[in-house]
């Protein structure tokens, strides 16, 4: 044991100093620690490569002209617009359809419930691979039920059966009636055609049954009667025809 009177002699640290050497040690370990964490990040921030930009629709020139009037346009990887539908289809109006006129690999075009009236359809011309056009819907609502009614008549037919290329139509709650369907014949390759909640009767039953090439037939709300119907059934045999029950046929105005 070390004794105050002989200097020369190592004396037993104090309790204190040991203490204290340990929670330095301690420090030391939690320092170094967070120094190659912080360490780590940094090199793993400066080994990421840079992002590359994702290109914004917004900024493109031919998706604004179409958006700004109530278009939605899609394209394939050739940048080919191929599909048109109408997001905000009050936008929409006669002069606007002018866009549509001449897109060589437009596949789709969607005008459902636009408020645009039969002069419209003049534009749809020069669209060699056109194949579905849906003209009708309507918006709907408690107060006004006929306010967005698809203004669409008879006359709007013309331009529509010189789209050859087409294998489904939509002419659904719109004012088409029996004079329009004698026209449609012209649609060779047509398979789908929605003409429930229009004008139609059983006086064009005749020119329905000529259109061979139908898979479907949609004639709900119409006035066509169980008649027609099964009239219908017998000259298109491999169609599937609606209503299928005859009993709901005939309620149209």
């Amino acid at each position: 044991m070390s004794h105050p009177d002989f200097p020369g002699q190592p004396q037993r640290p104090q309790r204190e100093s040991f203490g204290m050497e340990i929670g330095i040690a301690l420090m030391s370990i939690i320092v170094a620690g967070v120094l190659l964490l912080i360490g780590g990040l940094i090199f793993n921030w400066a080994a990421k490569p840079t992002p590359t930009p994702v290109h914004d629709n917004n900024q493109d020139p031919t998706v604004s002209k179409y958006r700004r009037v109530g278009f939605e346009i899609g394209r394939d990887n050739e940048n080919r617009i191929q599909v048109i539908t109408t997001p905000n289809p009050l936008l929409v109006t006669n002069k606007d359809l002018a866009l549509l006129t001449g897109l060589p690999d437009l596949i789709v075009l969607d005008l459902r419930e636009t408020q645009i009236s039969d002069e419209a359809l003049t534009h749809l011309t020069d669209l060699p691979s056109l194949e579905q056009l849906y003209l009708g819907g309507s918006v709907r609502t408690d107060t006004e039920p006929t306010l967005f009614h698809a203004r669409f008549t008879d006359a709007a037919i013309d331009p529509v059966v010189k789209l050859t290329t087409l294998k489904i139509l939509s002419l659904a709650k719109t004012d088409i009636g029996d004079e329009a369907v004698q026209k449609l014949p012209a649609l060779t390759n047509l398979e789908v055609l929605f003409l429930l909640g229009t004008q139609v009767t059983d006086d064009s039953v005749e020119a329905l049954s000529q259109m061979k090439s139908l898979k479907e037939l949609y004639l709900q709300e119409t006035a066509v009667t169980p008649e027609g119907l099964a009239q219908l059934r017998a000259a298109l045999p491999e169609t599937e025809i609606l209503p299928l029950d005859e009993s709901d046929a005939g309620d149209g105005s």
